[in-house]
């Protein structure tokens, strides 16, 4: 499992806008990256598809760290 630092994602609704994502971590499978941030919301990325983001949890405040289990 890889976590990475804090980095600015540009949103799909509006490229002019950006959202800081505070932490992320890899799947095991090497093909799936979970992410989390100022937009209270933990999304999965498939990397190799190039699909959108889809929103998996949303929490009451930003999201610092994700754990996988």
């Amino acid at each position: 499992m890889a976590t990475f630092g804090a980095a600015a994602v540009a949103t799909n609704q509006n490229p002019n806008k950006s959202i800081e994502v505070l932490c992320s971590t890899l799947k095991d499978d090497g093909i799936t990256v979970f992410s989390g941030g100022c937009d209270k919301q933990v999304k999965t990325w498939p990397l190799l598809s190039g699909g959108q983001p889809v929103i998996v949890a949303m929490h009451d405040a930003p999201i610092k760290t994700i754990r996988l289990l």
